[in-house]
């Protein structure tokens, strides 16, 4: 990530670096975007109907 920073967003580089990016800080984020995505396509599906169609073969 840092180098990306420094190379296409060079001014940002001192404000990343200050950032703190320990492991549960990007673990705990990651869970709440996935949390969020995960909240936001069920909510969108919910909302739709939709029908499952089965036979013999699949029982």
């Amino acid at each position: 990530i840092s180098a990306f920073i420094k190379i296409v967003l060079d001014k940002y580089d001192k404000d990343v670096k200050a950032m703190p990016l320990s492991n549960n800080i990007v673990h705990r984020r990651l869970d709440e975007m996935y949390q969020h995505i995960e909240i936001k396509l069920f909510e969108k599906h919910k909302t739709r109907k939709f029908a499952v169609q089965i036979d013999e073969s699949n029982l």
